[in-house]
């Protein structure tokens, strides 16, 4: 450079290097998306060494050496991730087909934290459907054994509910008749589940009722004596004594809708 005077003032050469060499780096950086990789560290280095220049040599003698640490910081860095995002990409190839020139792009773009995102996401996508494939084979061998052991005779608990129906079709007029369990679309797990509820229900119904003695019965006692059969009944037979507790409720409801009837009439 050449002063008003006709003199050459020379600019340090050092300093002039180093500001060239922050420019071809980051550059360089950039070329190879590593602006992508850290975005806000980046800037900041691009801020910082815009600042370097701004300043005389000595007072951007400690911004150049905090400048130069930062680079090579960020180049190190950059290329161990960059190593490591190439070993995910080939086991996301490998087992994400479909979605390699995805995650291509997203490598070559320098995305890698992006990168990592999309394989968690791809990966709970693909447990989520191993679930939903297992519960679909569940539920299929369910409905099988289900087939597989129903008997072909109708049940003693179709029956009952055929006489009953029929019952009430004498009294009400032609009701919808129970669908035959072939013709029943319902999950065979919820039918175990209801089965298992009723069961319940009946077994609570009678232990409440067994224990509602009286205080001091005669021997005659009629309600003693009801206790007494439901005490027997359930010790020799549980599962007759569901039935009959069953029947009972449909008899008792049966008197009730008849009585109503009369009072209409």
């Amino acid at each position: 450079m050449t002063s008003t005077n006709g003199s050459t003032t020379d600019i340090p050469a050092a300093n002039k290097n180093l500001r060239r060499d922050y420019c071809v780096e980051l550059s360089q950086l950039q070329d190879r998306n590593a602006h992508r990789w850290n975005p806000s560290q980046f800037r900041y280095m691009e801020a910082l060494a815009e600042r370097v220049l701004d300043l005389k040599e000595k007072a951007a003698a400690p911004l150049n050496t905090k400048l130069a640490d930062l680079i090579d910081n960020y180049s190190q860095n950059f290329e161990q991730a960059q190593a490591d995002a190439q070993i995910q990409l080939t086991a996301m190839t490998e087992q994400f087909p479909e979605s390699a020139d995805e995650v291509q792009v997203l490598f070559e773009q320098g995305q890698f934290i992006r990168l990592s995102q999309r394989q968690k996401h791809l990966t709970h996508k693909e447990l989520q459907l191993k679930r939903l494939i297992s519960l679909s084979k569940l539920t299929s061998a369910l409905n099988q054994h289900e087939a597989e052991s129903q008997p072909q005779e109708p049940t003693f608990e179709l029956r009952l509910q055929q006489q009953e129906q029929e019952a009430l079709d004498s009294i009400f007029g032609e009701l919808e008749k129970p669908k035959a369990p072939e013709d029943n679309k319902q999950l065979r797990s919820m039918k175990y589940y209801q089965r298992a509820k009723k069961s319940n229900s009946i077994e609570n119904l009678a232990d409440a009722a067994i224990k509602s003695r009286p205080e001091n019965p005669g021997p005659l006692n009629p309600q003693m004596l009801a206790i007494r059969a439901l005490t027997n009944m359930k010790k020799l037979s549980p599962g007759y004594l569901s039935r009959f507790i069953a029947q009972t409720e449909t008899l008792l409801w049966l008197e009730k809708a008849g009585e109503n009837i009369a009072k209409k009439k």
